[in-house]
């Protein structure tokens, strides 16, 4: 299970500064995807992924997988916000692309 839409916006920090994940779109998926999704709109320091990475280690090459699960999400954005996302949409495109041939 994936919280979906994981990035800074969605996640708040309380008074006691403890983290709260909000505004979920939970569903079936690889945790890759909420990956992707805290490095594409930033919000989560490298401490998350040294913590993420001790407690539940992710496979190799989770990095070059990052646009692949980023690629939908920046297509949604360039259709609803405009060009401005244009650039990184295409980015990863030929990052997806590119890796797969």
């Amino acid at each position: 299970m994936v919280h979906g839409d994981l990035w800074a916006g969605n996640r708040m920090i309380d008074a006691a500064g403890v983290n709260w994940l909000v505004d979920p779109s939970c569903h079936w998926g690889h945790r890759e995807q909420d990956i992707a999704m805290m490095h594409l709109f930033g919000g989560f320091g490298p401490a998350v992924m040294r913590n993420y990475e001790q407690i539940f280690p992710l496979a190799a090459g989770w990095q070059q997988r990052i646009p692949v699960f980023q690629l939908v999400p920046l297509l949604v954005h360039v259709l609803l916000f405009g060009s401005g996302y244009a650039a990184s949409t295409m980015q990863a495109l030929h990052a997806t692309v590119s890796d797969r041939s």
